[in-house]
């Protein structure tokens, strides 16, 4: 085994877990919208898809 350099970490950071993120936080807040529920559920809901959205802009983002 070796060490991997600079290059290689940045090309492995972040791996598959934002699309993941993304898909639970997108399945959640239609799950959530569907149902008779609170507003605080339903927007708090919401506030975690803008986050998981970001994290995965970024994520697919060209640094």
């Amino acid at each position: 085994m070796r060490e991997l350099n600079l290059n290689e970490i940045e090309e492995v950071n972040g791996g598959i877990v934002p699309i993941i993120g993304f898909g639970i936080a997108l399945a959640s807040h239609v799950g959530v919208g569907g149902a008779a529920t609170t507003l605080t559920a339903h927007f708090l809901s919401g506030a975690g898809l803008a986050l998981a959205t970001y994290g995965l802009a970024e994520f697919l983002s060209d640094k």
